[in-house]
């Protein structure tokens, strides 16, 4: 039987923090402070670690930890996102 394990967890969208990488998929240019492309990287990073991603979700982080969904009808923005992964695990 297959079985799974998950992992959540917020990902920061800034160049400053996480500048784009070199890739011939990513347009070359200026990219604005908070441009989607600086998530590739982490995501390549969890990906290499087996992590598949199955959702990413524009959030706001309160102070307590807890998360807002930001949708085109809440007129928010954000550069945090929620992303959730699963990877196959053995089965004991």
């Amino acid at each position: 039987m297959e079985t799974w394990e998950y992992l959540t967890t917020t990902l920061v969208a800034d160049i400053d923090r996480t500048p784009v990488p070199l890739s011939d998929d990513i347009p070359t240019g200026q990219y604005p402070k908070y441009s989607v492309f600086s998530l590739v990287t982490q995501l390549n990073e969890f990906g290499g670690r087996g992590w598949e991603l199955i959702s990413l979700e524009p959030v706001q982080e309160g102070g307590n930890g807890d998360l807002r969904v930001c949708d085109a009808s809440s007129g928010h923005w954000t550069y945090t996102y929620l992303a959730a992964f699963k990877r196959r695990t053995t089965a004991d």
